[in-house]
């Protein structure tokens, strides 16, 4: 998206955004700068086992193997690492490569995949 809570994430904290919009991924970076925020974007190739914290807010629904992606997602994220994510599984038509599920916050990428739910929008990922 636009970066908001990268930006604000980023005081006193390493942050890595993964952008693939182009025009998105250059306002976010002109944003940063203005604020004098520093991040560092990435291209989908993330370390595995890298990240403390991963956020995924309102990406899954729109993408067309949301399952690959929360995978990506879980692989890199530290034994013990958090995730803060929400997605709307409930559009009815109204955006393109929007997907509808009667799971409407898309619990079941994260479940099959082995994470704990902390609470309605925090997953931790099992210390092996």
């Amino acid at each position: 998206g636009i970066g908001t809570t990268a930006i604000l994430l980023s005081q006193g904290n390493q942050v890595d955004c993964l952008e693939p919009n182009n025009v998105l991924r250059g306002f976010t970076d002109w944003r940063a700068r203005q604020r004098g925020a520093s991040l560092n974007f990435v291209n989908g190739d993330m370390p595995a086992e890298n990240y403390d914290l991963a956020l995924c807010i309102d990406v899954l629904e729109h993408l067309a193997e949301p399952e690959e992606a929360a995978k990506r997602v879980y692989d890199a994220l530290k034994p013990g690492g958090l995730l803060f994510t929400e997605s709307d599984f409930t559009d009815g038509g109204h955006h393109p490569m929007h997907h509808v599920s009667e799971d409407r916050l898309g619990a079941h990428f994260w479940n099959d995949l082995g994470m704990k739910r902390k609470s309605t929008y925090w997953w931790e990922k099992a210390i092996a």
